[in-house]
């Protein structure tokens, strides 16, 4: 039973409430904090990780395109003659110098 005179719990304000729900936000915060920072940096490494690989896309679609060029023996011929001043067995090759 309860007794009618008994004092009355007083009501809680506005204040209290306030600042029961700023300490739960920062609680709130506290536990989601590790995983949004965890999120945003595999984001950035995603990031990096796809222009290193647009990067060895273009390099692999270079070489390849040089491996084609290298597989033909006119090619082969004009670079040994041009870059390393190679000639055909018979052939002489002069070394002009100006003297000035």
């Amino acid at each position: 039973m309860t007794d009618i005179t008994s004092p009355v719990a007083p009501a809680r304000t506005s204040r209290t409430y306030l600042v029961v729900g700023l300490v739960s936000a920062l609680i709130a915060l506290g536990l989601l904090w590790s995983p949004i920072s965890a999120y945003f940096s595999e984001r950035s490494a995603l990031t990096f990780t796809q222009a290193q690989l647009l990067s060895a896309k273009t390099l692999n679609s270079t070489l390849s395109a040089e491996i084609k060029s290298l597989n033909d023996l006119r090619e082969v011929a004009y670079l040994a003659k041009t870059e390393l001043n190679m000639v055909y067995p018979g052939q002489k090759s002069y070394l002009v110098t100006s003297s000035g």
